[in-house]
């Protein structure tokens, strides 16, 4: 009887440990989210990179309720790195160049703008270290009619 009671105990205990991991796992591929106002933030991620590594990017996905908005800025703690810019990946004389967004990123009224590699995303650049999986960076978004909305994001290898 006890050893019935332990093994299930111990197998309770595990199956509530494994589940506990992979709750941790899920919610770190899905990255941050926020809410304000009319603008929502999912899947904030930021791309894994090593010690000696100047720059890394951030995505997400940025969706309007109702108005057409403007992701002006954004901004990370300068314990964590130098500077941001936001950018696009554009396809130019056969060769992907980044050009700076310097009027901002669009968000269409009632829709979708998805930050990802390939196209727009959050440029950080002048890391002070590398950037481990896991790891949670705030980042905070400047909106011309929303104003300021702060996220955390995860980083994930990609």
């Amino acid at each position: 009887m006890k050893t019935i009671t332990r093994s299930a105990i111990t197998g309770l205990a595990i199956a509530a440990v494994a589940a506990g991991t992979a709750g941790v796992a899920g919610a770190q591929m899905k990255g941050g989210s926020a809410t304000k106002a009319n603008i929502s933030i999912s899947k904030a991620t930021v791309r894994v990179v090593p010690d000696g590594t100047a720059n890394t990017a951030a995505y997400m996905t940025i969706r309007s309720t109702g108005i057409r908005d403007t992701l002006k800025k954004a901004s990370v703690p300068t314990s964590f790195a130098a500077m941001t810019q936001l950018h696009r990946s554009i396809m130019k004389d056969g060769q992907m160049t980044m050009v700076e967004q310097k009027n901002g990123i669009g968000i269409p009224r009632n829709g979708v703008q998805q930050l990802k590699m390939g196209g727009f995303h959050v440029m950080i650049m002048g890391l002070k270290a590398g950037v481990t999986a896991g790891q949670k960076v705030p980042i905070t978004l400047t909106f011309s009619k929303a104003g300021v909305v702060k996220v955390t994001a995860v980083a994930m290898e990609m």
